[in-house]
């Protein structure tokens, strides 16, 4: 019997380095034989070969580390180099992966996809880049890297709080300087089942581009803290204990890791009630949503199998032996390790066939998929043999769908409804489409690898052919070669996207054609090396070809990317594009580290097929220095320090740069302290972020308080950012015995604590409504009131219990007819505060109409029915069980709409409903001149106001109209565009914003709490000037209201305009922003 274990492996020792014991990685031993004999495994089948030798040479790395006040002694320098098929970033996802067969990818990108493997390999300390030296800088800063082979080396330089990372340095190069950048900390907390902290897991960062180990481990407290490590988004981490189950993790902020018990499963297969020795049972996770192939055990003698070291999930089983198979599913969760999970076979399906083609010849190679259409992410290929010939089975009788396909070929697919028992036949023709064939050269005959070729908007008859073709692209191999194919002869237009080397070009083509030779041409090109302020390359940098002047269209569409190539630096810094026509540029690096962001640029004027060569370099910028506390001044490690660019600050040629990491800010280490380095302007505007926390402009020093921000300059002392806590609720939940629940939902989230306890920050005061949900019990709703924005309000203990069940039907009214689709809300009470999270307890009724929620808090008093086309019902709901209750929607009253313009006929605009004592709604409809009428039923009676939008290119202002809506009955409502009345000429100072908009009326502060993004379609219309003056026209007199929006949505602004009969109103408005946050409920 092959059973499967997984062994835990010793990863090392973490080392202590610099004053705040950040942890370097030690330089591993060569796993032994036993060890790799013993790695964990998945059956993959993948075994990486014993690492070579490392050769010796004669050469060496000279050079020197730099800090911010000049050399840095004591700074640790390695120098590694990948070794082919045994590094890991060296290798392809197919090497490791036989599953992931025809994907390319490097194999760190499929770490957290596939993370069994990947455990199996890292654990045992398999395809870390070997180091061939290591050394720590003299006082001088100075360090030497002996006894190097040819070739190039990855140079780690890790400091106290400082690193850095330079890639492909060559052997022998003398003179390199690299300074360090702050460096990154991962930390976080490991805890077991019971929410306990585990101490002693060995914690391992894994720098997926380079295959470098950084080892660590937890403390008494289960907390971990490993670094300084090179920034960059470019890690992962295994966690690892014995006696529990490794976990791969994708690193984030303050990250809390649960790490499981293996579980066991142990069976038997069964047929006719005797075992069944060498049966193939396969283990697939049916938690996971990942693609791998499962996990397979052998029976042995007695039909026995077992699956060791499971984590508590749902799996599925299969067993198969010849014709046979089974199948159950098996909740890890809830079985008892000791019992015997029985499989009995049964007669299944074994599916063969052949594949050919119209003539009849076999198809040798054709790949057939099979997928169960109730997990389409499992999927079983098989290839055809010489004759063609493909066999597939045992397969449980449940639909599939084959997927058949050959190179050129047309597709071919089939579903299988039912199968029985037995062989069955199922052959494919593939029919031959027609090709296109052809080769990519360049200008002096040389192939072009590597171009993407697509078909532009190719006009085929609408059929299943042309659908099975598509995608109509292809990709130049490394001769050049290119293959098409297409459904129907014709003529059709070749478009070479956006190659970074050659022009963008078009050649039509007639199809079939196999002998298509295409010229390209490389146009102007430019090319250079990228530097930083000390003359090192600098790697892995976005580098863009800038129009200028700009694109036409970035007037109407600010978003749009003003480049006219882009590429990145490689791993010596070099860009190169080609395909340029002549015309003026901007040539522009960019560069980040943490919060900070600077640019090389360099104008660039090009002449047809000119070969330009230009350098970037970096400018040195300025350093701040500061530190994150709370109001007690004690110091806050993990907060996000923000850079703010000034308004208006971005040049137009730059549109569409958007930052590509992950994280843009710097995050504070321990101390609480920042470094910001390279900082390009004068002055800065920070901001800081920090969970439950919010910065507090006036108490922090070092610089003058901003709307929520400290502006900062160059030459001024360090600064200190204080935060002071948010307010928040917090309370324990206890079960029906009193007994702490430790794990229920809070909103949208899950809370595990071993107490019960939760805790939720609120971003300012006003009404809040909390919902807690746990398995088999009533949901509990509360309505809390926070009157400050630092207020912590202690529910106490929230005992939950199973509740009463509540069921009905909901039926029309009118028909008695049931109605589909309705949707139930259980309310406590008519709630008043904002809701943290929805908490509806049934979405949707079913065509019956019925419903059924079997657990609901008697504290719950009211049931509110909605559905499509029916006012909203709501029912108070009496103590006790509340079943066969029957709840009636009524049509609400008949509302027609309608648009004129200014001159009375019929016109295209949006209509908004409001009602008058609730703010604005969502509701909306669309009003077409050639359209039908447009019919509301499903508005509660109320008082209402109209309110009307222009279609886009319309300036027709409509006034609001006060509609009262009855119960039943009809209601015309008729809103006619403004023929006259009052001028507003309008310009607002400052910066860039998100929102301009002028509503009728006095609109309420409280609706840019939500619903900033759709006031600008309800806004009043107007035209806007080349000097940025707005002009609204024919405006109703009274009251208006202004409300303002910054491109960021930091700052809000409103602002009550009166408007007279007639005549024009001047108005020049410099806003006083306001935070978002401050606004009330």
């Amino acid at each position: 019997m092959r059973v499967q274990r997984r062994v835990m492996v010793a990863i090392g020792v973490l080392v202590l380095a610099g004053i705040l014991g950040g942890l370097l990685p030690q330089k591993p031993e060569a796993p032994t034989a036993t060890q790799r004999a013993l790695a964990p495994r998945t059956g993959t089948g993948f075994v990486l070969p014993p690492p070579a030798p490392r050769p010796k040479g004669t050469l060496s790395i000279q050079g020197v580390v730099l800090g911010d006040e000049g050399p840095l002694a004591g700074v640790r320098v390695t120098a590694t180099h990948p070794e082919a098929g045994q590094t890991l970033s060296e290798l392809t996802c197919e090497q490791v992966l036989p599953h992931r067969r025809g994907d390319r990818d490097r194999f760190p990108l499929c770490f957290l996809t596939d993370p069994g493997p990947t455990l199996e390999l890292l654990l045992s300390r398999q395809g870390e880049a070997p180091m061939y030296a290591e050394t720590f800088t003299a006082e001088d800063g100075r360090f030497i890297l002996d006894n190097l082979p040819e070739g190039d080396f990855t140079l780690w330089a890790i400091g106290s709080r400082e690193a850095r990372l330079q890639p492909d340095v060559p052997a022998g190069t003398q003179g390199l300087r690299l300074r360090l950048e702050e460096g990154v900390f991962l930390e976080g907390q490991v805890i077991d089942e019971d929410l306990a902290p585990l101490a002693q897991v060995q914690v391992t960062v894994v720098h997926q581009g380079s295959t470098r180990f950084f080892d660590g481990e937890t403390d008494a407290g289960g907390r971990y803290r490993i670094g300084p490590l090179p920034i960059g988004d470019d890690y992962v981490l295994a966690f690892a204990k014995d006696g529990w189950l490794p976990a791969l993790e994708d690193p984030r902020m303050e990250m809390r890791v649960k790490l499981l018990r293996p579980r066991r499963v142990v069976g038997r297969v069964m047929l006719q009630g005797a075992p069944v020795p060498n049966a193939t049972v396969l283990l697939r996770d049916l938690t996971s949503t990942g693609h791998g192939p499962g996990t397979e055990d052998t029976t042995d003698a007695q039909g026995r199998f077992a699956f060791e070291a499971l984590p508590s999930h749902l799996f599925q089983l299969d067993a198969s032996r010849d014709e046979f198979h089974a199948r159950t599913q098996v909740d890890v969760m809830t079985h008892a390790p000791a019992s015997e999970v029985i499989l009995e076979l049964n007669r299944a399906t074994l599916l063969e066939g052949t594949v050919c083609d119209e003539s009849g010849a076999f198809i040798e190679g054709a790949t057939i998929t099979l997928l169960e259409r109730a997990r389409l992410q499992w999927r079983t290929e098989v290839t055809t043999d010489a004759t063609g010939h493909y066999r597939l089975g045992p397969l449980p009788p449940i639909p599939h769908d084959l997927d058949v396909t050959a190179p050129r070929h047309f597709r071919a697919r089939a579903s299988l409804q039912k199968l029985a028992p037995g062989t069955q036949r199922l052959d494919f023709t593939l029919r031959t489409p027609l090709w296109v064939d052809g080769v990519l050269v360049d200008e002096a005959g040389r192939p072009v690898p590597g171009a993407l070729i697509t078909v532009d908007n190719p006009r085929f008859s609408k059929t299943d052919d042309a659908r099975r073709l598509a995608p109509y692209e292809a990709l130049s191999d490394e001769q050049g070669r290119f293959h098409l194919n297409f459904p129907e002869s014709g003529t059709f237009l070749l478009k070479l996207t956006k190659d970074p080397l050659f022009r963008q070009e078009e050649l039509q083509v007639r199809a079939p054609d196999a002998e298509v030779h295409w010229v390209l041409k490389r146009g102007a090109t430019v090319s250079g090396t990228v530097f930083d302020e000390l003359d090192t390359p600098m790697p892995g940098l976005p580098v863009r070809l800038l129009a200028v002047p700009p694109k036409e269209d970035l007037a109407s569409n600010p978003w749009m990317d003003n480049a006219v190539s882009k590429t990145w630096t490689d791993s010596q810094g070099r860009y190169a594009f080609g395909g340029l026509k002549r015309g003026r540029f901007m040539l522009e690096a960019a560069h980040e580290s943490g919060a900070v962001e600077r640019f090389a640029t360099q104008p660039l004027e090009l002449r047809d097929q000119q070969e330009a060569h230009v350098d970037l370099r970096l400018a040195a910028g300025w350093t701040l220095s500061g530190r994150v506390e709370d109001l007690g001044g004690q110091p806050l490690s993990g907060a996000g320090v923000f850079i703010h660019e000034p308004p208006d600050a971005t040049p137009t040629w730059r549109a569409g740069h958007y930052r590509s990491s992950r994280d843009p800010f710097t995050r504070t280490q321990s101390d609480g302290r920042f470094t910001l380095r390279n900082l390009p302007n004068r002055e800065v505007e920070l901001s800081v972020t920090k969970e439950a926390f919010h910065l507090v402009p006036a108490l922090s020093t070092g610089g003058q308080p901003g709307l929520d921000s400290l502006h900062a300059q160059e030459g001024g002392p360090p600064v200190r950012l204080v935060m002071s806590r948010q307010g928040r609720i917090h309370g324990r939940v206890a079960g029906p015995d009193g007994k702490p629940l430790t794990r229920f939902q809070l909103g949208g989230r899950t809370v595990e604590h071993p107490r019960g306890e939760f805790s939720l920050n609120v971003e300012r005061a006003g009404s809040w409504t909390v919902v807690l949900r746990a398995k088999n019990l009533a949901p509990v709703v509360r309505e809390v009131e926070v009157h400050h924005d630092t207020e912590v309000v202690d529910l106490g203990e929230v005992r939950m219990s199973p509740g009463r069940r509540v069921a009905g039907h909901v039926l029309d009214a009118e028909t008695s007819a049931p109605v589909a689709r309705a949707m139930l809300f259980i309310n406590p009470e008519a709630l008043h505060g904002d809701p943290l999270e929805p908490h509806w307890t049934q979405e949707l009724t079913p065509p019956d109409g019925s419903f059924s929620i079997p657990h609901v808090d008697e504290r719950s008093t009211t049931l509110d029915v909605m559905a499509e086309g029916y006012p909203t019902k709501r029912l108070t709901l009496a103590p006790g069980p509340q079943e066969g209750l029957t709840v009636l929607l009524e049509k609400g009253a008949r509302v027609e709409v309608s648009v004129l313009d200014a001159r009375g006929q019929p016109a295209r605009a949006s209509v908004f409903l409001d009602r008058e004592d609730r703010g604005l709604s969502r509701t909306r409809v669309e009003v077409s001149p050639d359209g039908p009428s447009v019919v509301v039923r499903d508005l509660p009676p109320g008082d209402y106001q109209a309110r009307a939008s222009p279609h886009p290119g319309s300036f027709e202002t409509y006034a609001p109209q006060h509609v009262q809506i009855p119960s039943s009955g009809d209601v015309s409502v008729t809103l006619k565009a403004r023929s006259a009345g009052a001028t507003l000429e309008l310009r607002v100072n400052g910066p860039a914003r998100r929102v301009t908009a002028l509503l009728a009326g006095e609109v309420p502060h409280s609706v840019l709490n939500h619903q900033d993004a759709e006031l600008p379609e309800r806004s009043l219309p107007h035209e806007v000037s080349e000097n940025g003056t707005m002009t609204f026209r024919s405006l109703p007199p009274g009251k208006a209201t202004l409300f303002l929006v910054t491109n960021d949505r930091r700052g809000i602004y409103r602002e009550v305009i009166d408007i007279p009969e007639a005549g024009t109103v001047v108005r020049d408005v410099t806003p006083v922003w306001t935070p978002h946050k401050d606004t009330r409920p």
